[in-house]
């Protein structure tokens, strides 16, 4: 077990399931983890702040994607607050318009409302804020004239 939370961060979550999937329950599976997280291979923060980190960067997720796939592996609150405040906001925003934009460009429709609601729901896909995602796509809407 130490070598697969060595291989890449795990979550205990994650690791608690792997062990399941091993046959391996109750105080056995406790005595496991708790030895995993005293020597430091088992980290919930730390595996959040890896998570968020990477799914921005790699995936170009939004905050509320990564937070839901968080949740869904039992990461506390505070911890995800703290993990995503690492996303700098002047990034967060940069990323959200290139994005935008490049959905906006790939779209063959001449609608702009089309256009309009079918980048702002591939941004939501990925996770984006709508009080964030409007303003941009009106903005990239303003710069293209409708035909």
């Amino acid at each position: 077990m130490a070598r697969y939370c060595a291989w890449r961060d795990r979550c205990t979550s994650e690791t608690t399931q792997k062990l399941f999937d091993m046959g391996i329950t109750g105080k056995d599976a406790e005595k496991i983890v708790k030895w995993l997280k005293e020597e430091k291979y088992l980290d919930d923060e730390r595996f959040a702040h890896t998570f968020a980190r990477g799914k921005f960067h790699n995936n170009r997720w939004g905050k509320i994607r990564i937070a839901m796939e968080l949740k869904i592996r039992k990461i506390n609150e505070a911890t995800i607050e703290d993990a995503l405040s690492e996303i700098a906001e002047n990034e967060y925003l940069a990323t959200l318009q290139e994005l935008a934009r490049k959905k906006w460009n790939e779209l063959k429709d001449d609608d702009t409302y089309i256009k309009s609601q079918k980048t702002a729901a591939s941004l939501s896909r990925k996770g984006y804020e709508s009080e964030l995602i409007w303003p941009v796509v009106e903005k990239i809407k303003s710069g293209n004239p409708a035909k």
